[in-house]
């Protein structure tokens, strides 16, 4: 079965990362990787895709690695936070010179080298038994919640690195956005990029298949049945409980934080957040989320608001409607439909 991972406002140039990272290059920091990982992007707004054996595989077997050394514990929070130093140091650099092969390069070595220990932190904690949680979920806390800065940086480079090269070439933005790492490569060295049409239509529907650090894309009507062959075949709203309590009210389906709103007892319910999730998170009354573990975004805002949170139901945002009454039984993991929207 195939499982999210993460969800977000994320480019085609930046899943070109995300995939290799999954499929290949964990492999020579964690010594274990991935072989297959499907990331999907709608105009702009990407869902990726693992399979569950997999996941497990990969969480098991990092947990493994820490039973037999508990030092792991600290050196991978010590890398997450060194490397996310580096790479926000990089990117911050960059944002204040004019784009060039060279600094692209560098932005791409620091993306190598932070995105394996950044995503251990936050899956082997969902493999953990409750003493070493208990005991060790703070320190794995402060490094993910420190660290997700480059995450956000990283993308924000990426639009700076389309901006600048939309400017050069008269495409658009989005269509820059809609090219891969080594098409932006190739255009530092020829000054070429695909065409508009076949970027243009990347950016309006568009997967990148990964497997073993290799992959392909497909585009427009074809992406459906890729839709279909990752859509769980499961009815039940049901996922993990990151905050205890109970829950009616309206459910609220964002995508997209901005220039969105939402009443204090209505319920958020979105495919994974993210800080700028945060002014709807501190009205929304509980959470109810796709994707994400108990260190995803959603699961330590709601720790920390005490608000109910349910996440990783793989569904809900396709399942509910917008306005549907719901019982969000975070203590039980189980979304209700108390009443669909008229």
């Amino acid at each position: 079965m195939w499982i999210q991972q993460f969800a977000g406002h994320f480019s085609i140039l930046s899943n070109s990362y995300f995939g290799e990272h999954f499929t290949r290059t964990f492999k020579g920091y964690l010594g274990v990787k991935f072989t297959n990982c499907i990331l999907i992007n709608h105009n702009s707004h990407t869902i990726c895709y693992l399979k569950q054996e997999e996941r497990d595989v990969f969480g098991k077997k990092l947990a493994e690695k820490f039973r037999k050394d508990k030092r792991l514990a600290d050196v991978w929070c010590k890398d997450a936070e060194r490397f996310a130093k580096e790479f926000i140091k990089v990117i911050a650099a960059n944002m204040k010179k004019k784009l060039d092969k060279k600094s692209y390069l560098e932005f791409a070595r620091c993306h190598y080298q932070y995105m394996p220990v950044h995503v251990c932190v936050k899956v082997i904690v969902d493999y953990l038994d409750k003493e070493e949680l208990k005991k060790y979920l703070p320190k794995f806390t402060k490094a993910r919640m420190f660290s997700e800065k480059a995450f956000e940086d990283a993308e924000f480079y990426v639009q700076k690195i389309a901006g600048e090269i939309a400017s050069e070439t008269g495409y658009s933005k989005e269509q820059v956005l809609s090219a891969t790492k080594e098409e932006i490569l190739v255009y530092f060295d020829k000054k070429a990029l695909p065409n508009k049409k076949v970027l243009q239509m990347r950016h309006d529907r568009n997967a990148i298949i990964f497997k073993d650090g290799k992959y392909g894309l497909v585009s427009g009507s074809k992406v459906d049945g890729i839709i279909r062959l990752v859509t769980p075949k499961i009815k039940i709203i049901k996922g993990q409980c990151a905050y205890p309590g109970v829950v009616r009210g309206i459910a609220r389906i964002i995508n997209n934080p901005r220039n969105s709103t939402i009443k204090a007892t209505e319920i958020l319910v979105t495919s994974m957040t993210r800080p700028d999730f945060l002014p709807l998170m501190e009205k929304a009354a509980a959470f109810v989320t796709d994707s994400g573990g108990i260190l995803s975004h959603a699961a330590i805002t709601a720790r920390e608001m005490k608000k109910p949170c349910i996440i990783g139901t793989q569904i809900a945002t396709k399942k509910l409607n917008d306005g549907d009454l719901i019982e969000v039984d975070a203590t039980k993991g189980i979304v209700k439909i108390i009443e669909k929207r008229k």
